[in-house]
């Protein structure tokens, strides 16, 4: 048996990952850590400042120096002050810029994953990663602890010059204490690198756990069952908290006990050998303080150095899970313009299957064509695969066997915004963005529309009923998801909205379920009269609507078992004539 391939530490993924990333921004990196760097030579220059300033009052006795020290002491902290602004300013440009770019780049890639890819996943895991993962690593590490730690090694090296020039013995036992640091923060980054793992998937946990009890309030209110949510969420509070607990305790211990611990340790070597070599002559006063100052400033830059290497586990989980994202296939991955040929609009299947991953087979075998200024119904008990073959001819899924043309082309060689913008699709299950009902009618077009038409689109599919009647009109703010329209009204606005656009094939799927007969009636007339020339694919529970199609469609466990005009259909023993009167005997007892 093989043995699994090592995982790689968490500084081999930064430098994998983000370091490529950085290479846009070496020039504002470069500017930044100029301005850093003036900030440090104010801090090496203060504590010689203070031994120029104590060996004058204590050896030299000259007090025209003591005052030209503290004029040179309050005139590099003013300097120095004013670097730092400019040194977070920079700093945090440089983060945000990443940040953005990350987003951006995620943002786009989650947009092509083909459906079933996104389906498969959380919503709340994109979220997660777009508005999290992505801020970690600009924001947070690149501008908190990346551009810092550089910053901080180079100090390292200049106070350890520094501190030896001043006395090499104090200067080489001070620094074996750094060794015993980063070997327990070595210790630690391993364990925090899994812990944060868990904090991840925690808080993607508790996301999804949101999402899902907010989007389904109503249900949970039907049924009483508050208090059943309110366990659960506890439930989650209790694992999180525990995970945070031992992260934090890590974080902090490194940040604040080993920093006490491994500054008194320098300190007590400072004053105890540079008080043997203060007795023996071989240190001045001056000498000593400023020893001590470089070694207290030696030891902030390197616990921050330790601390910021535990911290790194987060931002490599961060760059893993985007990695991940990244390798997700596209939808399609060459997003040029792959066009289709120009035609009427001719749709035809052939001998088509599809399946869920890991699942039974939707639909088997089915061939039909649907021509131009042709109305065709698909009808068929609920889970017979009627909504499975509009997904098919959009895209959203690709066939498991068989192929799909349009206008006697494979619609696999076609690139899916191309196809789409040649088909129109109105479904059962609307989704409005939360604007006015004017933004959501013009959504998603790429050609000029004057007003003017869009309000005769509207009269048409009875949209401007409606709206009328609304204080604010085609400014009201429709909600979340269209939450303060009804079901019929949401259906409206989609039709109108995808008749705006002109498609060369129209297909609905069961997009008037909502409305009532009068609408219906009026909104097929218009389907019928003035998209005549159109190809118009219909799927329906209610017979009625498709009545006037020039074939029906019927399928049952993903297969067709019928095909013919209604009028025909109507008159044989088969399953469109039991739906049939099925439906008729229902009505009448009405």
């Amino acid at each position: 048996m093989k043995k699994d391939k090592k995982k790689d530490n968490d500084l081999t993924i930064i430098f994998r990952h983000l370091i490529p990333e950085l290479r846009p921004y070496t020039w504002r990196i470069l500017g930044s850590l100029s301005i850093t760097g003036l900030v440090i030579g104010a801090d090496l220059f203060q504590p010689y400042c203070f031994k120029w300033l104590l060996d004058a009052a204590t050896v030299t006795e000259k007090y025209p120096v003591i005052l030209q020290c503290l004029l040179l002491l309050l005139g590099l902290a003013f300097v120095r002050t004013l670097f730092s602004y400019w040194e977070i300013y920079t700093r945090s440009r440089v983060g945000e810029a990443i940040s953005a770019q990350y987003r951006r780049k995620t943002f786009e890639h989650v947009l092509h994953l083909p459906l079933a890819t996104l389906h498969d996943m959380e919503e709340s895991a994109f979220e997660h990663r777009i508005m999290h993962d992505c801020g970690e690593i600009g924001r947070v590490y690149v501008s908190s602890k990346f551009l810092p730690t550089i910053a901080n090694i180079i100090q390292t090296m200049a106070l350890t010059l520094l501190i030896l020039v001043l006395s090499w013995q104090v200067g080489l036992v001070s620094i074996l204490v750094f060794p015993i640091g980063w070997l327990i923060s070595q210790r630690m980054a391993r364990r925090s690198h899994t812990q944060v793992m868990q904090q991840r998937t925690l808080v993607e946990q508790g996301h999804a756990m949101l999402q899902e009890i907010f989007s389904c309030i109503r249900e949970v209110r039907a049924v009483g069952n508050e208090a059943g949510e309110i366990r659960r969420w506890d439930n989650w509070l209790h694992r999180y908290g525990s995970v945070i607990c031992r992260t934090t305790t890590q974080h902090q211990f490194v940040r604040l006990t080993l920093t006490h611990l491994i500054h008194w340790i320098g300190l007590c070597i400072v004053f105890g050998w540079g008080g043997w070599q203060l007795l023996q002559h071989q240190l001045t006063v001056g000498s000593l303080l400023a020893l001590s100052l470089y070694i207290q400033q030696l030891y902030t830059t390197l616990t921050s150095i330790l601390s910021g290497r535990i911290e790194t586990g987060e931002v490599a989980n961060s760059l893993e899970a985007l990695a991940a994202v990244f390798r997700l296939p596209r939808e399609w991955p060459d997003q040029g313009e792959h066009t289709r040929k120009e035609g009427p609009g001719k749709l035809e299947f052939a001998q088509v299957s599809f399946s869920y991953k890991n699942g039974a087979e939707k639909i088997q075998n089915i061939s039909f064509t649907s021509d131009p200024e042709q109305m065709s119904g698909i009808v068929g008990p609920t889970g017979s695969g009627k909504s499975t073959l509009m997904n098919l001819c959009m895209r959203f899924y690709e066939p498991t066997s068989g192929k799909i043309f349009l206008d006697g082309q494979d619609i696999a060689e076609i690139a899916p915004h191309a196809l789409r913008q040649q088909i129109g699709l109105v479904s059962q299950d609307i989704q409005l963005w939360n604007t006015t009902i004017r933004e959501n009618l013009v959504y998603g077009l790429h050609c000029d529309v004057t007003w003017e038409h869009v309000l005769e689109v509207c009269q048409r599919t009875c949209v401007h009923e409606f709206v009328q009647r609304l204080p604010e009109g085609y400014e009201t703010v429709v909600g979340s998801r269209g939450i303060k329209l009804s079901g019929g009204e949401k259906q409206r606005i989609a039709l109108a909205r995808t008749l705006l656009r002109n498609p060369t094939i129209l297909l609905l799927d069961e997009a008037t379920s909502a409305l009532d007969s009068l609408t219906e009636t009026a909104i097929m007339k218009t389907l019928l009269q003035e998209w005549g020339k159109k190809n118009r694919i219909l799927v329906a529970h209610r017979l009625a609507t498709v009545q006037e199609a020039d074939q029906i469609i019927v399928i049952e466990n993903g297969k067709i078992v019928e095909m013919d005009a209604p009028q025909i259909l109507c008159h044989q023993n088969g399953l469109y004539a039991k739906l049939y009167h099925t439906q008729q005997l229902v009505t009448q007892k009405r």
